[in-house]
Formats: structure tokens, C-alpha cells, sequence
């Protein structure tokens, strides 16, 4: 990937945060990634999963129910995906001037700054999935016919891209309360 446009840095910086603060030498924390990225994609699994002819689940309660989960609405999650990523892109500016605010002042401990640095990261890895959710649902609404639902694998893409932003809004809120208890 060119320098320009790459988001690998953004990727890294994230992952880095997923780490034990307790440790010396700061592993990547497994139970984090699998909460992260492992919820979503076994929600993903399940949406996909009634694809298949699976008769021996179709006697099983609530099954019926779940095979018939399509996403839809997608104009008004197209619309809320896009304002929360904007919004994200506003909530960047804001960690950008808290940061020249800690720089300014001598007496600011630095795991403050490292904290704002971690929310910063978390905070540009939302933008990006943001971003992916914008365009993927840009691409979906496109493509489907209006007021009808999503098919069986867009709508489990769409289910692991939104549920991964929120895990990952989660995290930002936490984050942010932390560094605005520094202030």
C-alpha cells in the first residue's frame, strides 16, 4: 500500500492498545481480541449459518425466527452509521486540542498524555470502521431494492461491522472518561 492512503498504522496503534497494562512486557490481550473481533463474527456465523440446509435445527425453538433475520431499513442505518462517524471525526479534533492542552502544561504526568494518546488510537480505529460500514452499506443500499431487507451474507457483514463499532464505542467511552478525568 502507498503511504498516502495506507490504514495499517491506524490498525497497529489500535491493536497496541489492546494490551495488559499490568504486565512488564505488555502482551496483546487474547480475551480482548476475541471480544473485539470474536463476538462479531459469531453473531456474523449465526446470521449466515440458516443459509444452509441445516434440518435437524429447524425442529429446535426460535430457529424458524432466526432464519428468517434479514437486516432491514438500511437507509436509516446507512444514515446513523455515517452521522456517528462524522461525529467520531469531531470527537479527533477534540483529543487533538486535549492533547496541546496537556503539552502545555509542565506539571501534566505523562500517562495522562499516553491515555489521550490510547483514546486517539481507539477513537481514529472507530473513524476507519465507520468509514467501511459507510461505504459497505453505501454499496448494499445500492444494490437493493428500496424497502427491502438485506440478503443473508450482507446482512451478516453488516451485523459484524456494526457490532464491532459499538464494542468499539464502548471502548472509546471508557477511554474518553479517563482522559477527561485528567483535565
Amino acid at each position: 500500500m502507498t503511504a498516502k492512503w495506507s490504514v495499517v498504522a491506524i490498525f497497529k496503534d489500535h491493536i497496541g492498545t489492546l494490551v495488559d497494562a499490568r504486565k512488564k512486557k505488555r502482551p496483546v490481550r487474547i480475551r480482548d481480541l476475541l471480544v473485539f473481533y470474536g463476538i462479531p463474527l459469531v453473531v456474523a456465523i449465526l446470521v449466515i449459518l440458516p443459509e444452509f440446509n441445516f434440518s435437524w435445527l429447524a425442529s429446535k425453538p426460535g430457529y424458524q425466527r432466526f432464519a428468517d433475520f434479514r437486516v432491514r431499513g438500511l437507509e436509516g442505518i446507512l444514515s446513523g452509521v455515517s452521522i456517528y462517524t462524522a461525529l467520531l471525526f469531531g470527537l479527533l479534533i477534540q483529543i487533538f486540542q486535549i492533547k496541546a492542552r496537556f503539552l502545555d502544561r509542565v506539571d501534566q504526568r505523562a500517562g495522562a498524555i499516553k491515555r489521550n494518546d490510547e483514546l486517539e488510537h481507539n477513537v481514529s480505529y472507530a473513524v476507519l470502521v465507520g468509514i467501511f460500514t459507510t461505504g459497505y452499506l453505501v454499496l448494499v443500499v445500492a444494490t437493493t431494492p428500496k424497502d427491502t431487507s438485506a440478503g443473508r451474507i450482507p446482512s451478516a457483514i453488516i451485523s459484524f461491522l456494526i457490532i464491532h463499532l459499538i464494542l468499539t464505542l464502548f471502548m472509546v467511552l471508557k477511554r474518553a472518561r479517563a482522559v477527561y478525568s485528567n483535565l
